[in-house]
This record gives structure tokens, C-alpha cells and sequence, in this order.
């Protein structure tokens, strides 16, 4: 599986010229995802408080600690 937002070597050799790699990488651009959801103010929002406390958490764990705080 390639990338997103990339073209495939079987794709690029039958590239031939500038156009052609112009019209391939638009297409890419016109077809990806938005890298912000557009629709993101109806999302939950959180304190940062709580974000921070997530992710000291989340590191803190893959590092076999409870928090990383405790380092």
C-alpha cells in the first residue's frame, strides 16, 4: 500500500511528460481528504488540561510508567 497523495511507480513510468505528471498530481490533489475536518466545530471539544493529562498518560504508558511525569 502507497501513501496517500503519492503516485504508484506502475503510474509514473507511463508518465511521459510535464502535463501529464501536472494533470496526475492535481488529481491527487482534487481527490485527497481535507487535512482538517471541515465539519470540526461540531466535534467535542476538550480542556487542554485534560488533553495533557492524555497524553502524559498515553506516553507514560509506552514506556511502561504510569504517567511520563513520574520520570
Amino acid at each position: 500500500m502507497q501513501p496517500a497523495g503519492t503516485i504508484s511507480m506502475e503510474h509514473w513510468e507511463k508518465l511521459h511528460t510535464v502535463e501529464e505528471l501536472d494533470t496526475a498530481l492535481k488529481a491527487i490533489i482534487r481527490d485527497s481528504k481535507p487535512l482538517i475536518d471541515v465539519d470540526f466545530k461540531s466535534k467535542p471539544m476538550h480542556p487542554w488540561s485534560e488533553v495533557y493529562d492524555n497524553l502524559c498518560h498515553e506516553v507514560g504508558q509506552a514506556y511502561g510508567m504510569n504517567d511520563i511525569r513520574e520520570a
